[in-house]
């Protein structure tokens, strides 16, 4: 179950869901809320935004014709 939904359950308060979130980062993650600058995030909806818009364009992909013929099914995957 996400942060948001868990918190969102108990009714805990926007600092607590900051700490809760943060509290699940490692690696490139941590680095990031490590350095974020003091006072920034304004509350949870910002502290989301924020690392949604840092995280979340790392997964753009670009899509070929040429890697889409590249896929193959594996011998036990189902379509």
């Amino acid at each position: 179950m996400a942060v948001g939904t868990q918190t969102s359950i108990i009714g805990a308060e926007e600092h607590l869901k900051c700490k809760l979130l943060s509290g699940t980062f490692k690696d490139a993650s941590l680095r990031w809320y490590m350095n974020l600058p003091r006072n920034s995030i304004t509350g949870y909806a910002d502290f989301h935004r924020k690392f949604i818009h840092q995280f979340a364009r790392s997964k753009h992909v670009q899509v070929t014709a040429t890697t889409l013929f590249g896929i193959r099914q594996g011998h036990n995957e189902s379509l």
